[in-house]
């Protein structure tokens, strides 16, 4: 049997960050780590929460009070550059530059 284990690390060219706890579950300790190619380092806990309320709460008030979205239109297209780039990268082997 293998225990859950739900976590992520992006590595770049002048550091790379780990989240530890993708998925929270009742009394999980969310814990980022993060490091930068001159040697800084340091290992986060935030505190818990549900993403998904959150991200629901807070388009609801965008929408019924009009707020601006925290993350613009912009930061989403980038986003997905980087995630096809992501796939792109897995199925050929190789790097892809943005």
């Amino acid at each position: 049997e293998r225990a859950r284990r739900c976590e992520y690390e992006i590595t770049g060219t002048k550091g790379g960050i780990t989240c530890h706890t993708v998925w929270q579950l009742p009394g999980d300790v969310p814990v980022i780590s993060w490091w930068t190619e001159d040697g800084r380092q340091a290992r986060e806990q935030l505190p818990a929460s549900n993403h998904f309320r959150l991200e629901i709460e807070h388009f609801s008030d965008c929408v019924l009070n009009g707020k601006p979205p925290l993350l613009s239109l912009d930061d989403a297209k980038n986003n997905c550059k980087i995630l096809v780039a992501a796939l792109q990268s897995a199925a050929c082997g190789q790097r892809v530059k943005l």
